[in-house]
């Protein structure tokens, strides 16, 4: 184990950018947290994908609504209402999580443990649903035996979505960058992580918004 001594948590935050810029790939959103992940274009996923997981230590899946932004967000000074205004839809969406570590014991400098985003193909307006009130379920298996596994609600959270997105957006600016149109922001799992392994699969729907399915292989 390597231990850099006198690094501070926001240097930490740039570590996810450098390698992302390393790599020659392109930013295409961010996922929230107090270790805010860079998600690059190539993490994306369609609806229905099968995803291979050989190379993962131990993956994981969450359900999470994601926005889709049509402008750009303020940085420092960004508001609730900043985020609704700025953002084209929502779409419901599962992220698979991975991190080399152990027992689960979160670092910052690991891209919030983001490796894959699977977005669902049925967009809905942020204005015509309740953002901080929706129901949402995973279940596994497929449609003729479904099960669920777990439920969450956007307002159980430590913030609403609105609000998560607005502190991601603020996050952001104190790294000199900024949370863009196009970009994909994922503002915080509302149910617990789900375990995933090689022939499972998984739909998660959110109430009123619309679904997303995704198999692993």
């Amino acid at each position: 184990m390597v231990i850099w001594s006198g690094i501070q948590e926001i240097n930490m935050l740039d570590v996810p950018e450098r390698v992302a810029a390393a790599r020659s790939v392109a930013i295409g959103g961010y996922t929230a947290g107090r270790d805010c992940g860079r998600l690059s274009t190539e993490m994306f996923a369609d609806d229905g994908d099968a995803l291979n997981l050989s190379g993962f230590c131990d993956p994981r899946i969450e359900v999470e609504l994601a926005f889709v932004l049509g402008d750009d967000l303020p940085g420092q000074d960004c508001t609730e209402l900043d985020v609704l205004d700025a953002t084209e839809y929502v779409v419901a969406s599962i992220e698979l999580t991975d991190s080399r570590i152990h027992d689960w014991r979160i670092g910052i400098a690991d891209n919030a443990s983001s490796v894959r985003v699977i977005l669902g193909s049925a967009p809905c307006s942020p204005r015509a649903t309740n953002l901080m009130n929706l129901s949402a379920v995973l279940y596994s298996g497929y449609s003729w035996r479904e099960v669920v596994v777990t439920r969450g609600n956007t307002g159980a959270g430590v913030s609403n979505p609105l609000t998560a997105v607005a502190c991601l957006a603020r996050q952001v600016a104190q790294s000199g960058m900024r949370v863009e149109a196009g970009h994909i922001i994922l503002p915080g799992s509302c149910t617990r992580a789900v375990d995933v392994a090689a022939g499972d699969r998984y739909r998660a729907e959110f109430v009123g918004v619309g679904d997303v399915s995704v198999e692993f292989c």
